[in-house]
């Protein structure tokens, strides 16, 4: 007898709806960190707090980088796209470093970090690949802070950099008392931004920072705890 070929289906099977639950469930909190037992905080990306200017990416209509209901003074995290007017913070940490960018009117983009100027200069000097002319070498600030909520809970640490006239914004913030009596963690901070003009006389926003007052015990033990979390005591 003549077996006969059964026809294939081209019914697609789809998989029932199913509507994700956004917050964690009780079940899953017991479990703490599972699966990210190898996971170092130097596998982790810290995002990056940047202050919007008139030409930036994120505030022009059309661009790819826009973002909805960004403008020019506002900060804006680099890793989500969040965007504040102003955000309360913890400084955790502060490093000096030079950073090297290639010159925006090339393309842009970043190069290197370095310890020095020298460094940064011998680098670009001993790379084929570069002309040490398209490229800028820009002494760095950058500020590790630890981010709060609207109710004055801890959310995530950010790097802060600081850059040209805004130098002189950080080396401010460096000099407050409130940093240097005690735990440099140990205040909170109102970081926003402030109308400037270059020695051009054209507009641009820089930084703003005010003292907000100091942490209660329970909230200086959790900035601590991430301090150390982070691994600033061994640096």
């Amino acid at each position: 007898m003549a077996t006969i070929a059964k026809k294939q289906s081209t019914e697609v099977s789809t998989p029932p709806a199913w509507t994700p639950v956004m917050n964690l469930p009780a079940a899953a909190a017991n479990d703490g960190n599972l699966g990210n037992e190898n996971v170092s905080n130097n596998d982790i990306l810290i995002p990056r707090l940047n202050l919007l200017q008139a030409l930036s990416h994120e505030v022009q209509p059309g661009d790819e980088k826009y973002i909805d209901g960004a403008r020019a003074g506002m900060l804006c995290n680099t890793l989500n796209s969040e965007v504040f007017d102003a955000v309360y913070c913890a400084n955790l940490n502060f490093k000096s470093s030079y950073v090297v960018w290639r010159k925006r009117n090339l393309g842009g983009g970043f190069y290197g970090e370095f310890s020095t100027e020298q460094e940064a200069m011998a680098a670009l000097q001993a790379d084929p690949n570069t002309k040490p002319e398209d490229y800028d070498v820009s002494e760095t600030h950058t500020h590790v802070l630890l981010l709060l909520d609207e109710t004055g809970q801890p959310t995530t640490p950010i790097l802060c950099d600081m850059q040209s006239t805004k130098l002189r914004v950080s080396k401010q913030w460096n000099s407050m008392p409130q940093l240097r009596q005690g735990p440099r963690f140990a205040s909170i901070w109102t970081l926003s931004s402030k109308a400037a003009k270059n020695k051009l006389g054209q507009p641009y926003f820089n930084y703003h920072i005010e003292f907000a007052g100091v942490p209660s015990d329970e909230l200086y033990e959790q900035i601590k705890a991430k301090y150390f979390e982070l691994g600033f005591d061994k640096k």
